[in-house]
């Protein structure tokens, strides 16, 4: 799906720092039907609903602007992930409707962020 030699991301590691423990993963994806860079997450039940994944992807987000230099990021979701949508949406992602790409079977939900680009 991506390769971080190919692309310079990936998907990183979120940890809890009080227990040092895995709770969930953060970064960027290049899928082949996409033009942009894809931002995702996903946290186990432990990490889930405590903030994390907006503070790690407000961080993959300003590392995608600049260390990466990108200048347009999206994200999509499942149409009835109301919690993800909420915190992409906190983090000034807009939504542009259903998107259908061809590695899923049903459209998705389909959200961008175009990002200043440093001088």
């Amino acid at each position: 799906m991506y390769k971080r030699q190919v692309h310079g991301f990936g998907f990183y590691l979120v940890t809890a720092k009080v227990e040092n423990i895995p709770i969930g993963i953060s970064g960027f994806i290049k899928r082949p039907s996409m033009v942009e860079a894809e931002t995702g997450f996903a946290f186990l039940p432990i990490g889930a609903g405590k903030g994390y994944a907006f503070e790690s992807t407000k961080a993959i987000l300003e590392f995608g602007k600049k260390t990466l230099n990108i200048s347009k990021i999206v994200a999509i979701t499942d149409p009835n992930n109301a919690n993800s949508q909420k915190i992409l949406k906190r983090l000034g992602l807009k939504s542009n409707g259903l998107i259908q790409l061809t590695e899923f079977k049903k459209p998705l939900r389909f959200v961008y962020l175009k990002l200043k680009r440093l001088h």
